[in-house]
């Protein structure tokens, strides 16, 4: 985590190397990638939500108090990651690449600024909550490349730097380790009482 934030800050501080990376991952036109990077793109926000909403659901189905605390534990990560991410982008006020430079193509959509990737940092977001709360590798294998095929959608489609990116994975890990930390120790003091 500390190299991806080592390298988000180095390619802030290059911003020729950062849009370099991006025109490398960039298409010049339209193929069947733009179109899966599209699908995966579109789908992540509801995918992020979607994931703690029918854990939560399982859970009470099941009278299962475990696993609807789990629920909330990775709801709360994703919603707060994504809060972050919302509030850096207003600090920062980054402007997309595309605005300014004729030689990256849009495919995506990409709403206000671009530091840092709200789609990335809500992906990591759920990917280590997820992989924290149920720690098997057929649970954390899907749930980091899904996370991983969102941030490279976000470049490849021209919608954000590596930088951007890269703050975004760090963003959505850090968010949900402290998440995961938190909700661990009030267990763990819930239990003692």
């Amino acid at each position: 985590m500390g190299l991806c934030l080592l390298g988000a800050v180095a390619l802030l501080l290059s911003p020729a190397l950062d849009t370099a990376w991006l025109l490398d991952l960039n298409p010049d036109k339209t193929n069947a990638w733009v179109t899966v990077n599209q699908f995966i793109s579109n789908n992540s926000t509801f995918a992020a939500y979607a994931i703690p909403v029918l854990i939560l659901l399982y859970g009470w189905l099941k009278k299962n108090r475990d696993l609807q605390w789990k629920a909330l534990v990775l709801a709360t990560s994703a919603l707060v990651a994504a809060l972050l991410s919302t509030s850096i982008k207003l600090l920062v006020h980054r402007q997309r690449l595309f605005l300014t430079d004729t030689n990256i193509f849009k495919y995506g959509e990409g709403g206000s600024y671009s530091f840092p990737s709200g789609h990335t940092t809500e992906a990591f977001a759920m990917a280590t909550a997820v992989s924290l709360a149920f720690p098997r590798w057929y649970v954390v294998v899907p749930a980091y490349a899904l996370a991983c095929a969102v941030a490279f959608s976000r470049m490849y489609l021209g919608v954000h730097y590596p930088s951007d990116v890269l703050a975004g994975i760090v963003l959505g890990t850090g968010t949900s380790l402290v998440f995961h930390l938190m909700a661990k120790h009030r267990r763990a003091s819930n239990a003692n009482v």
